[in-house]
């Protein structure tokens, strides 16, 4: 017991919070609309959040002075699953099948392309490579000419998830996570 007390100590002092977390008081601050579809996805870059939606867009939303949508990037045509944001590039996958890379600064279009036979439902990135999931695979893409440099098959269902963390790919397939 005491060794949780101090563990939740910790989390509330990383999370800024003081006392007991029952104590603090989490309030809606708004609400950001703008979309014609339910949210599938969303990622932050310093003051923006970008959120994509089954309307095929991606809304760019200032965070900071008055809530409001910047920008709608359109580049898809289909429902925007996944968002990853990765040294002032935006990466956004879709059920199009396609992957499009984004310049954070000017919200231009970089690059698109087919990434999957299937929808692909999320993308992650490091420094030099992009990853991404869909039916039974991961493929890892060089991030500099967006060429394919490996492949992982042969997986037992859908890949919906993925996180990169010291030089691991975590994916959530199904009811596990495979390392």
């Amino acid at each position: 017991v005491n060794e949780m007390s101090t563990e939740m100590n910790n989390v509330q002092a990383q999370l800024g919070l003081v006392g007991n977390i029952e104590q603090h008081v989490f309030k809606c601050k708004g609400t950001l609309i703008g979309h014609n579809g339910p949210i599938w996805s969303m990622a932050c870059s310093g003051s923006l959040l970008f959120s994509g939606s089954s309307d095929h867009t991606i809304k760019v939303w200032d965070t900071v002075a008055n809530f409001t949508c910047l920008k709608t990037l359109e580049g898809h045509e289909g429902m925007v699953l996944a968002l990853c944001v990765s040294k002032g590039v935006l990466y956004s996958s879709a059920s199009d099948n396609k992957i499009c890379v984004w310049d954070i600064k000017t919200y231009r279009l970089l690059e698109e392309f087919s990434a999957h036979s299937n929808p692909v439902c999320t993308i992650a990135a490091d420094d030099n490579y992009l990853f991404s999931g869909s039916l039974r695979v991961i493929n890892i893409w060089d991030k500099k000419k967006f060429d394919s440099v490996h492949r992982i098959d042969n997986l037992n269902h859908w890949v919906r998830a993925l996180v990169i963390k010291d030089n691991k790919i975590y994916a959530g397939i199904y009811q596990a996570i495979k390392i």
